[in-house]
């Protein structure tokens, strides 16, 4: 589950997960489930506001220094394809 907070590509996984989740017990998931699920992606959301709001300015230069020379949010597909040819598989 933290694949998907610290790595783009962590959020296949997460998607797959959830797409299993689905297809196979969707009679069974109510409010309660869903909630229960929530919580540990609240709390670890809620501690990393936390860190990262103690020195907002240096969290927001070390995230532009970080993904510099990167599409971004504007071309997903474009950052995907990119990020496959660069880190996954060399060309």
């Amino acid at each position: 589950m933290a694949g998907r907070a610290t790595h783009p590509i962590g959020i296949f996984n997460f998607v797959g997960l959830w797409f299993l989740i689905v297809y196979f017990d969707r009679s069974r998931i109510g409010w309660r489930v869903l909630e229960t699920a929530a919580l540990p992606c609240l709390i670890g959301g809620a501690i990393w506001a936390a860190y990262i709001f103690e020195d907002f300015n240096s969290s927001r230069a070390q995230i532009a220094r970080n993904s510099a020379g990167r599409i971004g949010l504007r071309h997903p597909w474009q950052t995907m394809t990119l990020e496959f040819q660069r880190r996954i598989i060399p060309v």
